[in-house]
């Protein structure tokens, strides 16, 4: 075989072997980080572990996460397969109202997230609303421990946060009488402020909706390749 293809054959490996390198660095090592919030019952914690690739039906869970939440740390999603970005420093975060000021915006900062799950059903609008709105409001703010002496790196959060998907869970139960549009009626105010924040200070996020069911795993798969890919532009 002459010289130059026996160089260019080694040269298509190496390439091959670093693009190799590349790739497990940039899905098991970097990973991806992100942070999952919502009112309480709305089935955060079924999410995260419908996404881990638990058997959510078989193995209900033990009740509803306390304040202070749950550091769960990394896992590799097992909805897409041995293959897929490892998600990182993940918390299971409690929905409970005492726990959006003094939770939500400590683990914001902690986990510096590359996307936010905001987690609704079709129950309990206003409760959403709520918390819907806390997010936004803890989001749009220079700084979200205004109410506490303390700081924390919160520019940083910002910066790297790049998308922001809203999902309407248990799809299983109102799938059949009402539509995600009617869901998202009542949110329109909340939806306006949240394109008006990413106009106006977070042009990197990318806004989606999404609606799945945790419990039986219907359009969880496919709700996290988007976010994840999103959440790698």
């Amino acid at each position: 075989m002459p010289k130059d293809l026996i160089d260019d054959a080694s040269r298509m490996t190496a390439r091959k072997g670093l693009e190799l390198i590349a790739d497990y660095i940039d899905k098991k090592i970097i990973g991806v980080t992100f942070c999952v919030f919502g009112a309480r019952a709305v089935g955060k914690t079924e999410l995260i572990r419908a996404v881990r690739g638990d058997n959510v039906l078989l193995n209900p869970g033990q009740g509803p996460t306390q304040p202070g939440g749950t550091r769960i740390g990394s896992f590799d999603p097992g909805i897409l397969g041995r293959d897929a970005h490892r998600a990182r420093k993940v918390f299971d975060v409690s929905g409970e109202r005492t726990a959006w000021e003094r939770d939500w915006c400590d683990i914001y900062t902690r986990v510096c997230p590359r996307g936010i799950l905001f987690v609704a059903d079709h129950g309990r609008v206003e409760e959403h609303r709520q918390a819907l709105g806390f997010l936004i409001d803890m989001l749009q703010t220079n700084d979200p421990f205004r109410l506490f002496r303390r700081r924390r790196p919160y520019p940083r959060a910002r910066r790297r946060l790049r998308a922001l998907f809203l999902v309407f869970n248990k799809c299983d139960i109102w799938q059949g009488t009402t539509c995600r549009d009617d869901l998202l009626a009542p949110f329109a105010p909340e939806i306006q402020r949240i394109e008006r924040l990413i106009h106006r200070q977070l042009p990197r996020v990318q806004y989606y909706v999404r609606s799945c069911s945790a419990k039986y795993g219907d359009g969880v798969r496919e709700m996290w390749k988007d976010f994840v890919e999103v959440m790698k532009r």
